[in-house]
């Protein structure tokens, strides 16, 4: 069975958007309120390098959109661009987190899982001829 791009995209999407609904980190923390606890960090923020991080931790969620965006915009490679800083971004929790692989539940793995299948078939349509631009 062959997927049309489009439609994997969209799929991707809405796994990304159900993973807000999961149990995401350690026991108490469900997708949404990740996504709110990283949002809100801006109040602690300290100096430009506390700017900087707080910027990288939310560019999981904002580069999704702003790719999810591009993608539908028919910009592929701003779409691919923005996927593969939203990837690096979500890879920060398992790799260099507090929290660690093992406190990481199904929610954060569904929502890394939608952002790559994004990334990759962002990729993908960039770089293939045969796939519609638009």
């Amino acid at each position: 069975m062959k997927v049309r791009p489009g439609v994997a995209a969209f799929l991707a999407l809405l796994l990304f958007i159900a993973a807000f609904a999961m149990p995401a980190a350690k026991d108490e923390h469900q997708g949404w309120d990740c996504a709110w606890v990283v949002l809100s960090s801006i109040r602690g923020i300290d100096g430009f390098g506390g700017l900087v991080f707080w910027l990288y931790w939310n560019a999981a969620n904002f580069g999704t959109l702003f790719g999810w965006w591009a993608w539908r915009a028919g910009r592929r490679g701003r779409a691919a661009l923005c996927f593969t800083l939203a990837v690096s971004s979500a890879l920060y929790w398992p790799l260099a987190s507090d929290w660690g692989p093992d406190s990481l539940n199904i929610g954060y793995w569904a929502w890394l899982a939608g952002i790559v299948l994004l990334c990759l078939l962002s990729i993908r349509s960039w770089k293939s001829p045969s796939i519609p631009r638009s």
